[in-house]
């Protein structure tokens, strides 16, 4: 048997929207340049939410974000230090961008986080326990009938995996970071691989915590009725109080950017009359929240097994495009376009001009390659 083979959420998501995004990516080797690893508004938010539910109230978001920003000056000392060797250039600019950046990620990371603190976690914080947060796996990629050494290994991070006190059941939850809202919530989990890739990672997990499981894999069992895979939607900008008119009164401008529960707290600082505000209460209330959005997909035992058995046909396929790169195909253009609207990164090759194209990719490794002898199955 060849070498163990890892497979990502990515990889998954990218094979089955796009078999020639695939073929560029994993086969070709060819990524997106980038000259630097930017300091990342999500990596941040990330970190405190890790530090939340690790530390609970104790837990000092300040201390959090200087110990990141610390690590985010280092990283670009590094860097700038390998350009220095690789090209012979002293740029200092790399330390200072790098400083600018995270100062202003920084003081737009805090105060969303205390507001998702304040009005989120604070509900939740008494009803879950957290059994795994930022938790990275690489698990055997089980069938029921294919229990012992799969060729095939998830491979991910859990950002958190909760379990409810009062009935035991489940919550792995994963956080993303937006300017705007999703057109559609539900289409960012429509071809998406994670929601049961990494439910049964957590499950998995659970399960052999404390064993190596490596010699003998088994299928995971007791997954608890009524557990869910949840994305979480958290806006980089947080709701405020509507302003006070200089002619009186509260705004209630159709895009006006607040909550209910914003909006009462306003009424009453400046001793108005609710009344005069139910259309505007009664809209926000009917839009829901303007910060937090969260979509919940139920996850049980059938589930479970009838996406591993997929995922395994889903990887023969892809690994028939590895050996026979000529045979992908591109996805219908009406996939090109994420669910924010912006176009494929890989547009450009497969209906551009390739060779201006290939300007902006560099050359990485693909994933491991099995020989051509090989079943495709993994068996």
């Amino acid at each position: 048997m060849g070498e163990k083979r890892v497979a990502t959420n990515s990889m998954l998501a990218t094979g089955r929207r796009c078999r020639e995004k695939y073929a560029w990516r994993y086969v070709d080797g060819l990524a997106p340049a980038k000259t630097s690893k930017a300091p990342s508004f999500g990596s941040l938010f990330h970190e405190l939410v890790r530090g939340l539910w690790n530390g609970g109230e104790q837990f000092t978001p300040v201390a959090a974000v200087e110990r990141w920003r610390s690590q985010i000056i280092e990283d670009a000392k590094t860097h700038a230090e390998q350009v220095k060797a690789t090209l012979g250039i002293a740029d200092e600019g790399i330390v200072v961008s790098a400083e600018e950046q995270a100062a202003k990620i920084a003081g737009e990371c805090l105060p969303l986080f205390t507001f998702y603190r304040d009005t989120v976690w604070a509900h939740e914080r008494d009803r879950f326990e957290a059994v795994f947060v930022e938790q990275n796996f690489n698990v055997p990629m089980l069938t029921r009938d294919q229990r012992r050494h799969p060729v095939w290994r998830l491979q991910g991070k859990l950002d958190l995996v909760l379990r409810d006190k009062s009935n035991g059941q489940v919550v792995v939850r994963d956080y993303k970071t937006t300017v705007r809202q999703p057109t559609d919530m539900a289409m960012l989990l429509e071809i998406d691989t994670q929601p049961v890739m990494y439910f049964f990672a957590s499950l998995y997990l659970a399960t052999h915590r404390g064993v190596d499981a490596r010699d003998q894999p088994q299928w995971p069992e007791g997954l608890p009725g009524a557990s869910a895979f949840e994305l979480e939607i958290i806006r980089k900008k947080v709701p405020q109080e509507p302003p006070l008119l200089k002619r009186g009164g509260l705004s209630k401008a159709q895009n006006i950017d607040t909550t209910a529960e914003l909006f009462r707290r306003a009424i009453d600082r400046h001793g108005l009359d609710p009344a005069d505000y139910a259309d505007i209460l009664e809209r926000l209330e009917k839009r829901g929240p303007a910060f937090h959005y969260r979509h919940r997909v139920a996850v049980g035992p059938d589930e479970l097994e009838r996406w591993m058995t997929e995922t395994r046909f889903v990887l023969e396929d892809l690994r028939r495009v590895e050996l026979h790169r000529d045979e992908s195909y591109r996805a219908d253009s009406m996939v090109c376009r994420n669910q924010y609207g912006r176009l494929c990164e890989y547009h450009a090759l497969c209906y551009g001009d390739r060779e201006m194209a290939m300007a902006d990719f560099v050359r990485k490794a693909p994933h491991v390659e099995l020989s051509e002898d090989e079943e495709v199955n993994g068996d």
